[in-house]
């Protein structure tokens, strides 16, 4: 059965140039479960926002600092056209950045049987994580 669990809650940063760094709660992940297939999907909702969003997993069940990876998101509906007309899927990221302020709300898959999972926001200049969600 499918479980939802909230990686980070409604946080947000008032427009000034002091960059903000903050890490969520760490989840359990499909490998805390024992599940094979390591099947994730992150949802979030920003607002605003201007900065980086990282989703990050770990194998160790009792994890320091060290002990969290950057996870490859799978970049779903994201494609590509090159001159010759050929369509392709764009490449996976580690990491979602936003430059420019923007308001979204967005889905991306990632498979590992890790045992927690969290997220990671950092150079935040500017508006709101509304939340982070994790469905395992």
């Amino acid at each position: 059965m499918p479980n939802l669990a909230t990686l980070l809650t409604y946080n947000a940063h008032q427009p000034d140039p002091d960059v903000q760094t903050l890490t969520g709660n760490r989840v359990k992940g499909t490998g805390y479960y024992g599940r094979s297939d390591g099947l994730h999907t992150v949802q979030y909702k920003i607002t605003g926002f201007k900065g980086t969003i990282t989703i990050q997993g770990t194998l160790v069940e009792l994890p320091s600092d060290e002990d969290w990876f950057d996870l490859t998101l799978e970049n779903p509906g994201e494609f590509t056209v090159d001159t010759t007309g050929l369509v392709a899927k764009s490449a996976d990221i580690e990491n979602i950045e936003y430059t420019s302020t923007t308001t979204e709300n967005r889905t991306y898959n990632f498979t590992g049987n890790v045992t927690w999972v969290r997220a990671k926001i950092t150079d935040w200049t500017h508006g709101t994580v509304d939340f982070i969600n994790l469905r395992t």
